[in-house]
Formats: C-alpha cells, sequence, structure tokens
C-alpha cells in the first residue's frame, strides 16, 4: 500500500501543466479553425443547392426550351401508359373570358328593314337575341389637379408657405396614376427552340396588348433580336426572362411574373429551405432607374 501512495505521488510530480497563455492560443487556433470550415460548409451547401436547382430544371418549371430538355422528355408513350393526353385535362379548371350579368352599357342592334319584301322592321316580333359583350379600357382623358401652396403672414410678422405634396414636384408633371400605367406599355419578349428542315432553329416573339410579331432565325441571340427590330429600337419596357442578350439593350427591363412563379415552383419541388440560384440579372448592370419589378395585379 505504502508502494502505492509514494507511486502515485512520483506520478502526479510528473504531470505537465501547460502555461495559461498556450492554452488560450491553443483555443484560439482552434476556434479560428472552427470558423473557417463552418465558412466552407455553407459554401459547399450554396453550391448543393445550386446544383440541386440547376437539375430539377425543365421547360415546365423554368425557361428551358424544349429542345434542351433531352432524354427526361417525356414521350407519347409515357402519356398514353398514364393516361394523359396532350392539353388541358379532363377535370381541370379552365381559363377563359366570360361574360358578366351586370355590363356597364347595352346597345341595342336591330334590322331596319326586310330584305325579302322591303318592309320597315321598326315594330316587328322579337324572336330571338344574341347577346356578345366586348371587354375594353374606357376612354382616358387628364384629370389635373391643382395644388395651390399658400403663403401667409403671421401677427409677429414672419411668413410661412405650405409645403407641397410630393406628387407636385414641379410646375407641371405627371402623377403616379400616369407612372403606373407606363408600366404596362410595354412589350413582351421570349424564343424556344424549333425543327426547320431537320435543323434547330429559334423561334422569338414580341407582343404588346395589340400586335404580336413571331419570326424564327438560325440564331438565338442578340444578331436575331437586331434583325427582328423590336427590342433594339424600342424606347419602353422589356418584359422578359432575364436572359443575358435581352439586357444588352438601353430599355426599362422587367422580370416576367410568369418566369418568377416557375422559379418559386422550381425552388418549392427542390425544397425550398436552400437559397435560390444565381438572380437572373444585377439591377446595378442597367444603371439606374433602368430596372422594375412588376407584381400582378
Amino acid at each position: 500500500m505504502a508502494e502505492c501512495s509514494r507511486f502515485a505521488r512520483q506520478s502526479a510530480a510528473l504531470v505537465y501543466v501547460a502555461p495559461q497563455d498556450a492554452r488560450d492560443e491553443r483555443i484560439a487556433r482552434l476556434e479560428a479553425e472552427n470558423a473557417l470550415l463552418r465558412a466552407e460548409i455553407a459554401e459547399l451547401k450554396a453550391r448543393l443547392a445550386d446544383v440541386e436547382e440547376r437539375l430539377g430544371r425543365t421547360p415546365r418549371n423554368s425557361s428551358m426550351p424544349p429542345s434542351q430538355e433531352g432524354l427526361s422528355k417525356p414521350n407519347r408513350a409515357q402519356r398514353r401508359v398514364e393516361g394523359r393526353r396532350q392539353g388541358k385535362q379532363p377535370g381541370a379548371e379552365g381559363k377563359h373570358l366570360a361574360q358578366v350579368h351586370d355590363p356597364d352599357e347595352v346597345v341595342v342592334h336591330a334590322p331596319c328593314r326586310c330584305p325579302g319584301c322591303g318592309a320597315g322592321l321598326s315594330d316587328a316580333e322579337v324572336v330571338d337575341d344574341e347577346v356578345r359583350q366586348v371587354f375594353d379600357l374606357p376612354k382616358i382623358r387628364p384629370y389635373v389637379t391643382e395644388h395651390h401652396m399658400v403663403r401667409v403672414r403671421c401677427t409677429c410678422g414672419c411668413e410661412v408657405k405650405a409645403e407641397a405634396p410630393v406628387e407636385a414636384s414641379a410646375l407641371a408633371c405627371y402623377g403616379y396614376g400616369v407612372r403606373a400605367l407606363a408600366c404596362y406599355l410595354a412589350v413582351h419578349f421570349d424564343e424556344t427552340g424549333g425543327r426547320v428542315a431537320g435543323s434547330l432553329h429559334w423561334v422569338h416573339v414580341a407582343c404588346s396588348p395589340l400586335y404580336t410579331l413571331i419570326e424564327c432565325y438560325k440564331k438565338r441571340g442578340t444578331t436575331a433580336m437586331d434583325e427582328m427590330g423590336v427590342i433594339a429600337t424600342m424606347r419602353g419596357v422589356a418584359v422578359h426572362d432575364g436572359w443575358k442578350p435581352y439586357r444588352s439593350y438601353d430599355v426599362l427591363h422587367q422580370l416576367c411574373n410568369a418566369h418568377s412563379a416557375e422559379r418559386a415552383v422550381m425552388r418549392t419541388a427542390t425544397g425550398g429551405g436552400h437559397r435560390m440560384a444565381r438572380p437572373p440579372w444585377d439591377p446595378r448592370s442597367f444603371g439606374p432607374n433602368r430596372f422594375c419589378i412588376i407584381a400582378p395585379g
């Protein structure tokens, strides 16, 4: 027993206790290494999320053209096995312009004279009435509001002038309504691949509420856009998916809401906890006041 006690005392005397400064230095070094590892893990997670997002892209949830889908594209045989046909599926809710029960104006059109005998039809019996409705915007006229900033003199002799409202920024200027309307005076652009005489071509479209222009080119980028002669010469709002060639033109750019919805669907499909992939563009690349995103009304 005495030998054991003596051995324990000798062993304790051999235990080395590092100085406090050395321990602090080691802890600091380990904490720095830990922070570096956490940063590398965060970067790897972000890169993995970006790869998963790219792999999950299809023409149904992104702006990818069908020609790039490759072997993952569903074929007709698969649709037949699944019992699905092309287009709208049975039972799916349809979207169309429908008549309303309370139109703003009713105009009655009646024939004036019988083509058979030439008699007048002002008192003829009505046997049928076909109803058609035309949806249009009302006639727009300027609504001018005049603001008077009154200057008054206090009994102490001090003169005070009222502040002008924010929208009255000049002697004559446009209000918020006109500025909002200007954002909707836009041209929408898109393109997709297609086969022409066995080779890949690109179908470009430019459309407004009144006109639609569709043209086909062998090129997809700015060469085709310049030949099309729309975005290259316009001075307005260009609505598109953020593809780089569109961003090279000096117009006001708007991100397409349909593509925003597709990216939201894609993010949900790939597990929305990860960050989104690279944004479609950097607003700073357009200079001041050249970028906007308009939410759907």
